[in-house]
C-alpha cells in the first residue's frame, strides 16, 4: 500500500467507521456520573407474588444527544428484564466528549430488584 493510500484511508475511512456506530465503552461507574434523569423500574406484581428479587444486567447504548438508543438485557430473570429495559430507555445522560465533540457511548448497567 502506498503512503498516499494509507493517508487517505486514515483521513476518510477511519472517521466513517466511527460514524457507522462504533461507540466508546465506558464503565458503569463513569456512566452513572453522567445521568441527568433517572426512572426507577417498576417492580412487577408477579415478581412480588413470587418473592422474586435479583440483579438485571443491561447493555445500554447512549447517543450523542444523551438519549438511550438501545437497552438490551444481558442477564437476569425474564420477569425483571422488561421493566429494567423499559426504565433505562427513559434515562437521560450527558454525552461524553470525543476530541471536543459530543459523542455517544456504550455501558453495562446493573439494576437490583429488591422487595
Amino acid at each position: 500500500m502506498h503512503t498516499t493510500t494509507r493517508i487517505i484511508c486514515s483521513i476518510v475511512i477511519l472517521p466513517l467507521l466511527s460514524l457507522a456506530g462504533e461507540v466508546k465503552k465506558i464503565p458503569q461507574s463513569e456512566a452513572l456520573e453522567l445521568v441527568t434523569s433517572r426512572v426507577q423500574p417498576e417492580y412487577p406484581s408477579v415478581a412480588r407474588q413470587l418473592n422474586l428479587t435479583g440483579i438485571v444486567e443491561v447493555d445500554v447504548v447512549v447517543g450523542a444527544n444523551g438519549v438511550v438508543e438501545t437497552a438490551t438485557p444481558i442477564s437476569g430473570s425474564p420477569v425483571l428484564t422488561r421493566p429494567a429495559t423499559d426504565a433505562l430507555k427513559k434515562w437521560r445522560f450527558k454525552p461524553i466528549q470525543d476530541n471536543g465533540v459530543a459523542a455517544g457511548f456504550r455501558t453495562t448497567i446493573k439494576l437490583n430488584f429488591t422487595k
